[in-house]
This record gives C-alpha cells, sequence and structure tokens, in this order.
C-alpha cells in the first residue's frame, strides 16, 4: 500500500487475487465457512503500470531490418496483437488456409512448451492480409518442424523459436531503441490501433480476446492528432446556434 503504482503495486495486487482464488476454492472443499471480506482495489489507489510503445512506422523501420526468417514471428506478432510465447509455439497446423485463420492454443512457459495459452482460452485470429503470402509459404517450409517459424540456429526439438532468442533477436536490430520485445510489437501495436487507426475500445477488445475493459483501456494514450481527429468526424449542428439573437 505504501507504493501503490510500478510493478510492486502490481505485484501485490496478483498476490491478493491469488489469496482470494484460494480462499475461494478453501470454501468450495469446505475446508473454511465463509471466506473474509477482502480490500477492494480502489483502496489500494492501484494505478496501470505505463509503458512505452512504438507508433507503426518506427515499428515497421525497426521489424523490417531484421533479416528473414527472423522477421516473420515479429511480424506475426504485429499483425495479430498477441504474446511472444504464442509466436514460439505456433504450429503449422494451427493455420487454416481455406478459413485463413490461426488457432492459438499453446504456449510457452518456463521454456516448456504447453498445450495452453497464458488464459487456457483457445483464440481464434483471422490472418492479417498482410501476413496471409508468408503464412501459405511457410506451411510448406521446413517438413521436418511442425513449427510455423522455424529457427535456423535452434538446438531444441522442432528447431522452434524461444522467447529469449526473439528478444535477442529484437535487441540486436536497435541496440539504441531502450524499449522490449512485448512492448515493441504487441503493446505498440495495440496502442497503434487506438490511435492511429482510430479504433474504439470495444474494437480492440474483440481483437485480442481480453476477458476484461480495464485491460485495454491502458492503450489509449490519446493524443493531439487524435482528438483533432475525433473534433473533425461529421456531426449534426443546428445552424442557428451561430446566429446572433438581437432583441427587438
Amino acid at each position: 500500500k505504501n507504493n501503490p503504482t510500478g510493478n510492486v503495486g502490481k505485484t501485490a495486487q496478483n498476490i491478493m487475487y491469488a489469496f482470494h482464488r484460494m480462499m475461494k476454492q478453501a470454501k468450495r472443499d469446505g475446508r473454511i465457512q465463509s471466506i473474509p471480506l477482502f480490500p477492494e482495489k480502489e483502496e489500494y489507489d492501484l494505478q496501470e503500470t505505463d509503458f512505452d510503445f512504438l507508433w507503426e512506422e518506427d515499428q515497421l523501420d525497426v521489424i523490417n531490418s531484421i533479416p528473414i526468417p527472423d522477421r516473420y514471428p515479429l511480424l506475426w506478432l504485429k499483425f495479430h496483437f498477441r504474446r511472444p510465447s504464442e509466436a514460439c509455439a505456433l504450429y503449422k497446423t494451427d493455420y487454416n488456409p481455406f478459413k485463413d485463420e490461426f488457432t492459438v492454443k499453446r504456449s510457452i512457459s518456463a521454456r516448456q512448451l504447453w498445450n495452453r495459452t497464458k488464459t487456457k482460452a483457445i483464440h481464434y485470429i483471422p490472418c492479417d492480409d498482410n501476413f496471409k503470402e508468408i503464412a501459405c509459404k511457410l506451411i510448406n517450409e521446413n517438413p521436418d518442424s511442425p513449427f510455423m517459424f522455424v529457427n535456423p540456429r535452434a538446438r531444441n526439438e522442432g528447431k522452434r523459436y524461444t522467447v529469449e532468442s526473439l528478444r535477442n533477436i529484437w535487441k540486436k536490430a536497435r541496440k539504441d531503441l531502450e524499449i522490449g520485445l512485448y512492448e515493441g510489437t504487441k503493446h505498440s501495436s495495440c496502442t497503434q490501433y487506438i490511435n492511429e487507426k482510430d479504433g474504439t475500445d470495444s474494437e480492440l477488445q474483440m481483437l485480442t480476446d481480453h476477458a476484461r475493459m480495464d485491460s485495454v483501456r491502458k492503450y489509449r494514450k490519446v493524443g493531439t492528432d487524435k482528438k483533432r481527429r475525433l473534433m473533425r468526424k461529421p456531426r449534426l449542428v443546428d445552424k442557428s446556434y451561430y446566429k446572433t439573437n438581437t432583441k427587438k
């Protein structure tokens, strides 16, 4: 409570959430009769941790400076608003060329491949038009590996990328850039969608499959340019408002 902002505040919130779930399970198991009252989030004045991001032009400058095939998983992250661990775990069979969509149902955690995502949900993601040609190309390459993105330098089974290898590729691309892989891909693309592409919070929530709207609102880094475009949207205005009223 003495440090309500930043990572410390976020960690405290996560610990409280985990403890609350443990108590709920204990009640279901009959170990306790009731759940004690927990403090509300507002009482701790917890604030969403701020993050850095890139506008689309700068983001593409970084990604396009990366050699192929290392560029492919980063482009997938940029266009589909997903997590790096999900790109590393994506199979060729997870892309359906007839429906032109990805099924995201695996992830990497603690360097291990898991047959579930971070939220344990399965996500059906339309393939972005900018990535379709790449997807069709990759599912027909490297037949000895089941993975969509194959790292020619990898030593693991299937030669898949790891989150660490993607971080290193990103960092090597622009050593002067003090912004990480996650912020430079998912966070940046989500922020661009709201601010540069004039998407709404609700539309972004549908694209990312976030369960809570609060998780989406952090991307609303609205600047003057965005506000100006909003002000210029067509509106019905009563022209009589501009007339000068004079008393006779």
